[in-house]
């Protein structure tokens, strides 16, 4: 079966504060970079090291600080693995349809803004 995304995706750099809850353990803590946006889930560069179907807890301000977001990342796919830190393919598991459309009109506006610059 093909993998289609229906989700348009907006490439960018957020700093992102997360952490890992393992169960029974203490959580780790680290900031990271979200990369490319969708309301769905985003690309995600992380301090930890990350595996697919761990879950971590995120918190983010969309550039112009008007709206922040705290939501449950699913790693679907881990694209890139260092020493120090993973690349991964996340999707939000929580995010409310509010917080879905802030997304959604976020990356709008964004795109809006690229075209003005052209």
């Amino acid at each position: 079966m093909e993998n289609k995304r229906y989700e348009y995706r907006t490439p960018l750099q957020i700093i992102v504060d997360h952490m890992l809850v393992k169960n029974g353990q203490s959580p780790e803590a680290s900031k990271g970079y979200i990369r490319e946006l969708s309301a769905s889930g985003c690309r995600f560069e992380s301090g930890l090291l990350l595996k697919a179907g761990q879950e971590i807890l995120v918190s983010f301000v969309l550039p112009g600080g008007l709206v922040i977001l705290n939501a449950r990342l699913r790693v679907i796919r881990v694209l890139k693995k260092g020493r120090k830190k993973s690349v991964v393919a996340g999707q939000f598991v929580n995010l409310s349809e509010g917080d879905q459309y802030k997304i959604r009109e976020f990356i709008v506006w964004k795109e809006s803004q690229e075209v003005g610059k052209e």
